[in-house]
This record gives C-alpha cells, structure tokens and sequence, in this order.
C-alpha cells in the first residue's frame, strides 16, 4: 500500500517445516551413488494486525472526502477518466484488497507457491574399475536428476454474477500451478598430474540441463490462467573447469 510515495507495509508470520532425507552408497570402491529427498511447506501464521486496523481506521476518514468542483466522493471519482481506477477501486481491487484478503483467507494454511516436494540423485564411475589403462584409469563419468514439484504462480477468479461483468475476486482454493520440473546432468572428468607428478590436475565437462533447449517459464499468471510475468529458462549449459593442487 502507497500513500504519498511513502509505502506502507506490515510484515506477516510465515511457520516453515519439513523434512530431509540424504542416502549415500557406494556399491563398490569405484561406483558412488548420492540422493537426497526434501519435503517442506510454509503455513500462513497470521497476517499484520497493524495493516488491518490502518486501512479500517483510513476507510472512515477517505470515504468522508468531498471534491469541492465537483460534489462527489473524492474516493470514488476516476479523475483520469472511466478507464482509470478511483481510488476505492484502486484499494479493493487486485493491487490491495483482493492478495489481502487471499492473505488472510490463508492462516493457517499450506502456501501452495512453496514446492513441496524435491528430489536429487547423482551417480559417478571411476573407469579404472574397468580397465588398467593409463588414459582411461583418470577418467570418471557420472550424472544427475533434479526434480522439483508444482507451484502456485497465481490464482483463479471466481466467476463474476452477472457473468458480463468484471472478476474482481480470486478463488484462493482455484491456484493456478506452475507445472513439476524435472532436469538432467552429465559430466566427465578427467584427474592427472602434470609437471613430472607434481602438481595434480582434474579437467570436468559438465553439461548442464541435457534436454533444455531454452524457453520461457510463468512465474506470474493473469485470474484467467495466462502468463502474466515470465523468466528465461537457459538451454543446455557446457561448463569446462579446470582445478589444480598446488
């Protein structure tokens, strides 16, 4: 809420919990296998008490306003034309009284935009436990899948009585969802010493995001379930790193 430039802003309690659960093993010397589970979810505790009992102390003192030109309620008048927001509609309307009011129709409540669920698991072979020779014994290859549930980028509106006219309100049990994600890695790495054995070496191709071509991802949607605000999603990554023990 802004109010002569100054913002007004009440900060809410937000309760986060969940679990982890992170497995090594090692099926033999030269083969490792890592997963890692999460479950997590933040629950609307309680929304700024300050911030209510300002908008109902303001609301007596805006709706009281007269516009000497004009006669009318200065909360009321659109003065940039009919189709500009009065300020009534400005503060019950979508930028205040409609994610206000999901805000506190959510106490007590799971946030739906919190990904609830993910998952990892990476795996890398050392090639010397297949074959002696020299070029192949430095070599390890390995990968990983990332995966990461749905959220919530928006909500619904309910469907407006009459139906021709505006939506002004958001179904807070309607979320509209970002779909569950899922990503894969490759790398290859290769460990020597250079400089008559001195000084260790370890080069690693890694390819990030093997199936990604690039695209753009809601993270914002529109009461009708379109995309309102949008990231870039990077196609496949090649990163070469070198690493040396001095």
């Amino acid at each position: 809420l802004s109010t002569d430039g100054i913002n007004i802003a009440e900060p809410e309690d937000t309760l986060a919990q969940g679990n982890e659960v992170e497995i090594n093993y090692n099926p033999n010397s030269y083969w490792t296998v890592r997963a890692n589970f999460a479950q997590q979810e933040s629950i609307q505790a309680k929304v700024g008490a300050g911030l209510l009992q300002y908008l109902e102390e303001r609301q007596a003192v805006w709706e009281s306003v007269i516009d000497e030109d004009t006669g009318l309620k200065w909360f009321d008048t659109q003065y940039q034309g009919p189709n500009y927001s009065s300020a009534r509609m400005y503060l019950e309307g979508n930028n205040v009284g409609v994610p206000l009011a999901i805000a506190i129709a959510q106490e007590g409540m799971s946030l739906p935009q919190i990904r609830k669920y993910r998952a990892n698991v990476s795996t890398s072979y050392r090639l010397s436990g297949l074959s002696g020779n020299k070029y192949l014994r430095g070599l390890s290859i390995g990968g990983a899948v990332r995966w990461q549930d749905e959220g919530a980028i928006g909500y619904y509106a309910v469907p407006a009585v009459p139906p021709e006219t505006k939506m002004t309100m958001l179904d807070r049990n309607r979320p509209i969802f970002s779909p569950a994600t899922t990503a894969y890695d490759a790398f290859l790495t290769y460990r020597t010493k250079l400089f008559k054995n001195r000084i260790g070496a370890t080069f690693q191709l890694k390819v990030r995001d093997l199936t990604e071509h690039g695209h753009l991802e809601a993270i914002q949607a529109w009461p009708d379930g379109t995309g309102k605000v949008y990231r870039i999603v990077q196609p496949r990554q090649f990163l070469l790193t070198a690493t040396f023990d001095l």
